[in-house]
């Protein structure tokens, strides 16, 4: 089922002619609207031509009548002029195997206590939108159509089955820019990634970062990548032709300094960066309005250069609050009490010895593919309950087992070599 839901269009012809106009491209099952349909509201500005008449009209003319929640504006008054209900203040609505609880808002504490764990509730009322867990449940706001508050656009927004793009496993990256970037809004809903600048750019106020969710046994798990990660070996190779070996490593060496570190990653001290006079650096914003992540990656070495910067050196170096590295920092502080540095940290860079490379790249090949196509097999069509015992048999007659102990054999040594 495909539901195009809205709220508080505040007696705006012009925008809920632009909803309306959405809705004929978008061809939902039904229009679902969350109360403030005609009057504008004492505490509220008029909306872009505002005309109550014309609204009403729009809304009438409709050939599926809309499932319509009453707000705190709605009165007996709006129902006169709409052939449609307007004065329920709570609706159930059952789709693709989910409760959806309508209300506009102004009473969501009552509307929550009808809900059982794992239901969702649409509300408006506060102009801005919102997408939150609490309590076992989904609190989800579209925003306003006509008199977005803080900051935010005007907008909608759409429930539909099979949300996944059926091309999310086949393009390449980039059709999925192409798509996370698009001109007039992302045509993505969920990302995963970096931060949202470097992942779509200047529709970056369309996202907000959310919390780990709840796995399958209560626990919230995340990924601890701990400095050692990113040192390893074999780093710099010299040509036996070198005629001055000293000198070049001398100016390799340069590269592990503070002040060329803080160059590797962001750019040039005078260009992207700017020095203080008092052994400070601020990371500027880049001037021709685009991201402080594409900046980075286009005017330095990044993540490809040789870097080290004492830990008490990033103390000196300020970053943008709202893009790039900031938002990273800022995006990392939600998920940092679920971090468990001991149970969740990746997998360190081993060593193998040549034989047991040769093996686990002619093993995990397959492997891989295998695994990277029932993921996408699951995901879209499921049945993982069902097939999950044929797939273990099938890693384990590709040689599972034998890829595991490699991998644990060399993790072993790596924390027998660390304990030396």
């Amino acid at each position: 089922m495909k539901l195009m839901i809205a709220s508080d269009l505040h007696g705006s012809a012009y925008y809920t002619q632009a909803l309306l106009r959405r809705m004929e491209d978008e061809k939902p099952a039904k229009l679902v609207l969350l109360g403030d349909i005609l009057y504008h509201g004492p505490r509220n500005a008029l909306p872009r031509d505002y005309d109550t008449k014309a609204c009403a009209a729009m809304l009438n003319a409709l050939e599926k009548a809309p499932l319509c929640i009453r707000g705190n504006c709605d009165g007996e008054v709006d129902q006169m002029v709409l052939n449609f209900p307007v004065l329920a203040d709570f609706a159930a609505v059952f789709a693709d195997g989910y409760t959806l609880y309508l209300t506009h808002g102004h009473h969501l504490d009552e509307a929550s206590k009808a809900a059982a764990p794992g239901d969702i509730l649409l509300y408006g009322h506060t102009h801005v939108p919102a997408f939150e867990q609490k309590n076992g449940n989904y609190y989800v706001n579209p925003g306003s159509v006509s008199i977005p508050k803080e900051g935010s656009r005007h907008s909608y927004m759409l429930w539909e089955n099979g949300v996944l793009d059926p091309e999310y496993f086949t393009q390449d990256g980039s059709m999925q820019t192409a798509k996370q970037q698009a001109d007039g809004g992302s045509q993505v809903g969920l990302i995963f990634g970096w931060t949202a600048d470097a992942q779509v750019g200047p529709n970056v106020n369309q996202f907000k970062t959310l919390e780990a969710v709840e796995g399958y046994d209560g626990n919230h798990y995340v990924e601890a990548a701990t400095n050692y990660l990113d040192i390893s070996d074999r780093e710099l190779m010299i040509s036996k032709d070198c005629k001055d070996p000293d000198t070049l490593l001398k100016w390799a060496d340069e590269f592990y300094t503070d002040l060329a570190s803080l160059q590797t990653f962001y750019g040039t001290i005078g260009s992207q960066i700017t020095d203080n006079g008092d052994g400070t650096y601020n990371v500027d914003v880049p001037s021709d309005g685009s991201s402080l992540d594409t900046s980075a990656w286009s005017n330095s070495l990044r993540d490809f250069g040789p870097k080290y910067m004492n830990e008490d050196f990033y103390d000196k170096v300020s970053l943008p609050e709202d893009q790039g590295d900031g938002v990273k920092l800022a995006d990392d502080a939600i998920n940092e009490k679920y971090v468990d540095t001991e149970k969740n940290c990746g997998f360190p860079m081993v060593q193998y010895t040549d034989e047991d490379l040769s093996r686990i790249t002619a093993i995990g090949t397959d492997i891989y593919k295998y695994v990277e196509a029932q993921y996408a097999h699951w995901v879209v069509d499921g049945g993982i309950d069902d097939e999950w015992d044929s797939y273990i048999d099938q890693l384990k007659a590709m040689g599972i087992d034998e890829f595991l102990q490699i991998q644990t054999d060399a993790y072993n040594a790596y924390k027998e070599n660390l304990a030396k």
